[in-house]
C-alpha cells in the first residue's frame, strides 16, 4: 500500500468517492492510500483538526488502509501542533477511532460527535 497527498486534480474522482463536494477537497489535507486495485481509502483534515470525510474500500483492504490513513493524519496533526482532533462518525468510523483514544461528546445529525485530545509534544 502506498500513501500520497491528494492534488486538485484529484478532487473530481476524490469527491465521488467520499461524496463531499470537489472545490471543499482541495481546501483540505487529503492523503489517499493505494494499491494494485486503485485507491484503497482517502481521509482529510481540515482546519481546527476536523476529520473530514474519511473513506475506505469495503473488507479487508479497507481495514488496512484506514490505519495506514489514520497514523498519516495523526502524523499530520501533530506536526501542526493541533491540541484536538474532531468529526462526526457513522457506526464503523466511531469504534474504529475508540479503538485509537476518541471519546463521544455528543450526538450529531449523522452520527455521534467525537474527539481526539493530543498529547502535547514532549
Amino acid at each position: 500500500m502506498r500513501l500520497r497527498i491528494a492534488r486538485d486534480v484529484d478532487a473530481a474522482d476524490l469527491s465521488q468517492l467520499t461524496g463531499a463536494p470537489a472545490i471543499r477537497l482541495t481546501t483540505l489535507h487529503v492523503v489517499l492510500a493505494e494499491d494494485r486495485e486503485g485507491t484503497a481509502g482517502v481521509m482529510a483534515l481540515g482546519p481546527g483538526g476536523r476529520l473530514d470525510p474519511v473513506w475506505t474500500a469495503a473488507g479487508d483492504r479497507g481495514r488496512a488502509a484506514a490505519t495506514a490513513l489514520y497514523d498519516a493524519i495523526e502524523a499530520e496533526a501533530r506536526r501542526g501542533g493541533l491540541a484536538r482532533l474532531s468529526t462526526t462518525a457513522g457506526a464503523d468510523l466511531a469504534a474504529f477511532l475508540a479503538r485509537r483514544g476518541w471519546t463521544e461528546t455528543g450526538e450529531g445529525a449523522t452520527g455521534p460527535e467525537m474527539e481526539r485530545r493530543m498529547a502535547p509534544p514532549a
